[in-house]
């Protein structure tokens, strides 16, 4: 018996079995959580509780040139990073974007620039 979740995916392109999924189960909320608060870019996917995939990536080695992170440099590499990042992570969590019932992300602390 596939799980609630596997069955709404699948009712994503089957309008017969998307009728029977909001009939027989509630809606687990399927969420996309960002994070740019510093030097690293993070896209993770849950569905209620449950966490479906969580993807970073980081700028350790642009900033190292510099002997610490530079806020203007690391906002445009956010700017860069975050689409495919959140593509890897739906791509993993099994999920389309248009599944996304909320999105969530990183208001603080950290770089203001990197927040935006």
């Amino acid at each position: 018996m596939r799980n609630d979740l596997e069955k709404r995916t699948q009712a994503q392109t089957d309008p017969n079995l998307a009728e029977n999924v909001v009939r027989s189960s509630p809606k687990l909320a399927i969420i996309l959580a960002l994070e740019t608060s510093c030097d690293e870019t993070a896209a993770a996917v849950f569905s209620g509780e449950q966490l479906l995939a969580s993807e970073v990536t980081s700028q350790i080695d642009i900033h190292a040139p510099y002997g610490g992170v530079v806020p203007e440099v690391a906002s445009r590499e956010h700017i860069r990073a975050l689409r495919p990042i959140i593509d890897l992570a739906l791509k993993k969590a099994g999920i389309a974007i248009e599944a996304i019932d909320a999105v969530a992300a990183t208001c603080g602390p950290g770089l203001a620039s990197s927040l935006m």
